[in-house]
């Protein structure tokens, strides 16, 4: 089931909040070996993880997280800015109607086989969040293996800038255009959960 939430109803479930940060724990700090912390509980999270965060969610029939991502208004807070200036010299990353994406996570209770398939949902849910909250812009951080994945996913991001450091490290933009993404839409998305965001 897709859900959108903030962390005022994340927090109103505590058991789904846990359970995403100690999946992200383990994708990004015991799979990817990334440089970050976790609390005592194992959950990772960070200070973007705030009352400007949005999640989209795909949640399971026990209300269990299976995976997830977050974005925030590039206005309110960008890690990108924030932590990567050395690496990209954006433009307009700021303006009114740009929204960052970080965090992007399956859960690792997933069949190999589902990962892309819950993939595919989330990258759904982030176009229909774009369209009911007048996003016009996301924008990411990948690396280039990863614009292959989105491709199969059904809406690659567009790489508008290598890593000054880093070559394989891009910058990458979606654009969201409503007229585009009819095929985004899901029927039995969950409405309560759109309103929460």
């Amino acid at each position: 089931m897709l859900q959108f939430h903030n962390l005022e109803s994340l927090s109103a479930n505590q058991s789904l909040l846990d359970n995403m940060l100690q999946d992200r724990r383990r994708q990004f700090i015991e799979r990817l070996k990334w440089d970050i912390q976790q609390d005592k509980n194992g959950r990772e999270y960070d200070e973007y993880d705030n009352e400007h965060a949005r999640y989209v969610m795909w949640v399971g029939e026990q209300g269990e997280h299976l995976g997830s991502l977050r974005v925030s208004q590039t206005s309110k807070q960008c890690m990108i800015e924030d932590h990567f200036a050395a690496d990209f010299c954006p433009k307009n990353l700021t303006e009114t109607g740009n929204w960052e994406v970080t965090r992007f996570c399956t859960s690792p209770i997933l069949a190999r086989k589902s990962h892309s398939k819950v993939s595919s949902q989330l990258i759904k849910g982030l176009g229909l969040f774009g369209i009911d909250c007048n996003v016009m812009n996301y924008f990411g951080l990948c690396y280039s293996s990863m614009l292959r994945v989105y491709a199969r996913l059904g809406w690659p991001p567009n790489a508008i800038q290598p890593s000054c450091k880093d070559k394989n490290l891009l910058m990458t933009t979606w654009n969201v255009i409503p007229s585009e993404f009819p095929k985004l839409y899901l029927p039995h998305h969950h409405e309560e959960s759109l309103r929460a965001a």
